[in-house]
């Protein structure tokens, strides 16, 4: 005969923050702090960003790179699941993935967006997905957060618990897979505002 689980050491499954079809905007070379971090920074970023916000096979992720990032980061990204955007030249990147969404089209599929960039030239698309009457939240990593604009754009915000300045060490807790421990992604931080 089994026992019943203890309700006081019985692990409860963490609740999605994020409510019914996910749209993902990952601005990706902004949360490893530029093209040029390691391509582990960039696949501990990534484990991060999905144990945050729970993706799931329903959900649609879009992530924007310029040509430099997606040399160096193709390793590390799980490029069979998600829909790649390249773009060319100064905010090339930010502007493809911008380019990719259709606010009208993405409001009659998806229920929330996460705009994963601390970058303020996201918070016009935030408010038009907002004006729409999706769930619009923000998503960064280190100690930097959202710029001004896009935080002000956003209904939620979060940190993930990845501190990007640090690569030697990322670069080492990936090498030897300690990078589940304590860097996984984390909602630190949330308010909804209508």
């Amino acid at each position: 005969m089994t026992e019943p689980a203890n309700p006081r050491t019985a692990v409860a499954p963490r609740a999605r923050l994020l409510r019914g079809r996910l749209l993902v905007l990952d601005d990706h070379e902004n949360l490893c702090g530029g093209p040029d971090a390691p391509s582990a920074v960039s696949g501990l970023v990534w484990t991060a960003l999905a144990s945050a916000l729970g993706i799931t096979a329903d959900d649609n992720v879009i992530v924007g790179l310029s040509e430099f990032g997606a040399r160096n980061f193709m390793e590390s990204l799980p490029v069979s699941t998600l829909q790649l955007v390249i773009g060319h030249g100064q905010d090339g990147a930010d502007r493809a993935l911008i380019g990719a969404v259709d606010p009208e089209h993405v409001a009659t599929r998806f229920d929330s967006v996460a705009i994963a960039s601390g970058d303020h030239i996201f918070s016009g698309l935030a408010w038009r997905l907002r004006a729409l009457g999706l769930l619009v939240c923000n998503v960064t990593t280190g100690a930097s957060g959202p710029s001004r604009a896009l935080a002000r754009a956003c209904q939620c915000h979060a940190r993930l618990k990845v501190d990007v300045r640090d690569r030697a060490l990322l670069a080492r807790l990936a090498a030897t897979r300690v990078a589940g421990h304590g860097y996984e992604g984390q909602w630190i931080g949330r308010h909804v505002s209508d």
